[in-house]
């Protein structure tokens, strides 16, 4: 138990006997336990020795003196000798003493808050070697701390290069965390596992205990260079388990119920072990084990137990047991009631600090799942799952979306757009798109940038999204705005309407077949234009029919620019919404003021596609 009578006679010791940090340490813990009321004998004690450390030019107490002159402690207040104080430190103290400063101004408990202060500091620790400053203006830079809610971009380009750097200087954490990234793919990192495997062993070579258990994960899945290998899994996680990280026990559950290829009832009763070994000690350990003995996988079936201490948990905050009961009831019968209970479950979720019940609650808040729509609501809960970190796919898209539109009421451009770019980078094509749409049509306060709309367009398109095949080829067309004023790139209208047109897209077909017929970004070749113009009238594009009739008396009366023109401004205003997973149509269309109309079957999409992705039970 601290002793502080005990632990202050120790460092009184240590500084009589010429120890400078006994001095400075014994200045600062009389400071710190003054409490609330004056304490002369401590002020008087605590400025002595504070002197005493800076005779001997001691930077960390020239420190404390500015904190005594700015809390007016055992010296009068006086900001001024503050600040000539805090000069001397950080010019006898270097890197160490600006990044000492930059946490005292970032957090404003004894100095003033001064974020654009305590950002100079952090950039020039940095700059000037120091390795912990380096890691942390790297995470600044990943999280944007300091935009409009402060005072730089998030940059994702500076954020790897200082993570780096400070990994590179024998930041653990650093090593870590840049694993992460580009396991996850946040903050603009490229998905990339062998670079995850690559910084985490580096983690595991520096001893930090939560690399073993990423990286035991990856020789689980096993990624390029990297074969999976199940016994060196269980070694890492064994050696993370030794170290502390008791996401360990969830690891080695998961290990014995779902990867060892005799998945038999041993293997299912050694996976229970675990997770119930872990139950007191990991909340995630603890939600498994009631989730596994509500089916009796690897234990006693006990339904009644099980929902009794899920429930139980979710009211003290454990976040696993909020999002694993909530998505038990969502994906079970379908059910009114069942719907309301996992809304239930997921609302109290967001209380727990887990970012992933944040997004349910925002998803079935705006879907009106288990109770009324609730637009404002949903995009307060977006927001809390953005700000807590979620990975959740679909969130960029939801909160972005909402923040663009102005769905809760007030339009946020900035915090919109930043959003929907950082969800566009994991990448989902429903950021993407909306981006693109966004641009082409000057939606939501943003100009009208084609060349911005293609962009945006291309990334949604290389996930296969025909809508923006679609666009993409209007916009070469020239046709962005349904009437053509001249050809911009023929050849590439060809490109991405075949693209469409081999996925199945009716005006994808009839435009290629115009194409085709005059010759246009492509040799003319009548044969291949009746082939996509049948294609289009086989999927109910009237005009078809009277084109191939036309191509077949008179091909050179065909007039391009009056049929595309016409055709494509009366085209609806999504040409090509994604076909809604069939495990999802039971959501009803939800009314989403201010966003365009294919935004809900992409988030679906997106929605389905993390699902798949991320399924942990």
């Amino acid at each position: 138990l601290p002793d502080l009578s005990n632990g202050l006679d120790w460092l009184r010791k240590a500084a009589k006997q010429g120890d400078v940090e006994g001095m400075d340490a014994l200045a600062w813990f009389l400071f710190r336990f003054s409490g609330s009321e004056s304490n002369p004998p401590w002020e008087m004690e605590a400025v002595y020795w504070a002197n005493m450390a800076i005779s001997k030019d001691y930077w960390p107490a020239m420190k404390r003196m500015a904190t005594f002159y700015q809390a007016g402690w055992g010296v009068p207040r006086d900001s001024d000798q503050a600040k000539t104080w805090e000069e001397k430190a950080l010019a006898a103290g270097g890197a160490k003493a600006e990044f000492a400063f930059f946490v005292e101004y970032n957090l404003g408990n004894i100095f003033p808050q001064d974020l654009p202060k305590a950002w100079f500091l952090l950039n020039e620790a940095a700059k000037h070697g120091l390795a912990v400053a380096q890691w942390a203006l790297g995470s600044e830079y990943l999280q944007g701390k300091y935009t409009k809610r402060g005072y730089i971009e998030p940059d994702f380009l500076m954020g790897q290069y200082w993570l780096e750097k400070s990994a590179h200087n024998g930041i653990a954490a650093s090593s870590n965390r840049l694993g992460a990234l580009y396991d996850t793919g946040l903050y603009g990192f490229p998905v990339d596992k062998a670079k995850a495997w690559e910084w985490w062993e580096k983690g595991v070579e520096l001893g930090y205990r939560r690399s073993y258990v990423s990286l035991g994960g990856l020789y689980v899945s096993g990624v390029p260079g990297h074969p999976r290998d199940l016994e060196k899994a269980r070694d890492l996680f064994l050696k993370g388990l030794e170290k502390g990280d008791v996401r360990a026990y969830v690891q080695l559950g998961r290990l014995y119920y779902e990867e060892f290829s005799d998945k038999d009832e041993q293997n299912s009763r050694q996976g229970f072990a675990w997770y119930q070994q872990g139950a007191e000690k990991d909340e995630e350990a603890f939600a498994l084990t009631e989730y596994k003995r509500l089916f009796g996988h690897g234990t006693t079936a006990d339904p009644d137990k099980a929902m009794s201490r899920l429930r139980s948990a979710i009211q003290h905050g454990n976040r696993f047991a909020a999002d694993i009961l909530g998505k038990y009831y969502f994906w079970g019968e379908g059910s009114a009631e069942n719907f309301q209970k996992a809304r239930v479950c997921f609302v109290r979720g967001v209380d727990t600090d887990y970012s992933e019940t944040a997004f349910w609650a925002a998803f079935m808040l705006i879907a009106g799942l288990g109770g009324p729509q609730d637009v404002t609501l949903a995009a307060h809960f977006a927001d809390i799952a953005h700000a807590k970190g979620s990975i959740t796919t679909p969130l960029h898209c939801l909160a972005g979306g909402l923040h663009l539109a102005g769905s809760d009421g007030v339009p946020d451009l900035e915090y919109g757009l930043a959003l929907l770019q950082k969800g566009a980078m994991i990448p989902t094509t429903s950021c993407a798109w909306l981006l693109g749409e966004g641009y082409r049509q000057g939606r939501y306060g943003l100009p009208v940038d084609l060349a911005l709309a293609n962009h945006w367009y291309e990334q949604a398109a290389t996930h296969e999204d025909v809508e923006s095949m679609l666009r993409l080829g209007l916009l070469a067309a020239g046709l962005a705005g349904g009437a053509r004023e001249s050809w911009m790139n023929p050849a590439e209208a060809v490109r991405w309407w075949q693209k469409a047109g081999e996925k199945g897209s009716p005006p994808a077909a009839f435009l290629l077949g115009i194409l085709h017929a005059k010759g246009l970004g492509t040799p003319q070749n009548l044969d291949l234009a009746r082939r996509w113009l049948h294609a289009a009238q086989q999927q109910g594009v009237e005009r078809a029919g009277h084109l191939l009739a036309l191509i077949d008396s008179t091909p050179e009366s065909l007039d391009d620019q009056t049929e595309m023109a016409a055709y494509v401004s009366a085209l609806p205003a999504s040409l090509a919404p994604p076909t809604i997973p069939e495990e999802l149509s039971f959501f009803p269309t939800p009314d989403l003021p201010g966003l365009p109309e294919g935004f809900w079957p992409r988030l679906l999409v997106d929605l389905q596609l993390a699902r798949q992705g991320t399924s942990r039970y």
